[in-house]
């Protein structure tokens, strides 16, 4: 995936695509403002001060979370040009760059979530009734990485591309499943249980740079792009994401809207 910074002016490219940066202190409120309101942001509960990752604004930190797209870039660092660096590249796919820490001493990794088998949730198990193995996406990635699969260069970098963004956005699904499991508990529903699994689902998402550059998300702006007639993907799913944030708190607790959003989010990703 190409950099797509130099085409965009503004930390929200789906609402002002092409527009100029503004430099005044009133401009620069009622883009914020009407950021908000498009995104559904203004009928959320005041959160604390955790910086926005682009139109999202979450209710915990997960910036650690949001870095796991550093380790995307990096992957897709090495498979570029005429001379794709496998090796490099599954290196970093198996132990990482560092990039994201669970703790001082443990950093997350892309195998590591395609390793992940979480058996009785919904996206994941659609994918198993569909005839996929368990941690089908580990398979996939070791497949393309030893060429075990005979492809062509082109095809074969492909697959690797586009088979993390796949990978992001099913980590993306379990940690959405996860916050709605916490929240049907009132010992977890809260802004450091239910509502901090579903922040970490952005962070996984849309990542840690203004744009969403090289991120899941950035992968269904590039198609609504493409479409432009079409429904606007990009923009729809971060009022998903912003409605079961509020569905998955304490205070605003409703388990049905969760679901809802949840569900959205994963017919959007058909699109």
């Amino acid at each position: 995936l190409g950099s797509s910074s130099a085409r965009r002016s503004s930390p929200h490219p789906v609402l002002l695509k092409g527009t100029p940066q503004q430099s005044s202190a009133s401009q620069i409120m009622l883009s914020r403002v009407l950021t908000a309101s498009a995104f559904g942001v203004a009928s959320l509960p005041r959160s604390s001060g955790y910086p926005a990752l682009g139109p999202y604004m979450p209710v915990s930190n997960v910036l650690e979370h949001a870095q796991m797209t550093e380790e995307v870039k990096a992957f897709d660092a090495a498979l570029t040009g005429e001379n794709p660096d496998y090796k490099k590249a599954k290196d970093i796919y198996m132990n990482g760059v560092g990039a994201s820490c669970k703790s001082p001493v443990k950093t997350r990794t892309l195998q590591g979530f395609a390793q992940a088998d979480p058996a009785g949730e919904s996206y994941y198990d659609s994918f198993i009734a569909a005839g996929f193995p368990a941690k089908w996406w580990d398979g996939w990635m070791l497949q393309m990485l030893d060429d075990t699969a005979g492809l062509s260069r082109v095809k074969r970098v492909t697959c690797l591309k586009k088979g993390v963004l796949g990978l992001m956005t099913f980590y993306t699904s379990h940690e959405l499943e996860a916050a709605i499991v916490k929240a049907k508990d009132p010992a977890t529903r809260s802004d450091t249980g239910s509502a901090f699994a579903w922040d970490e689902g952005w962070a996984f998402y849309y990542g840690n740079h203004p744009d969403g550059v090289g991120s899941a998300w950035e992968a269904a702006w590039k198609r609504d792009e493409d479409f432009p007639n079409g429904a606007n993907i990009s923009k729809l799913i971060v009022t998903q994401f912003n409605k079961g944030l509020k569905a998955v708190r304490s205070d605003t607790y409703n388990l049905t809207a969760a679901t809802a959003a949840r569900d959205d989010i994963y017919r959007m990703w058909v699109v």
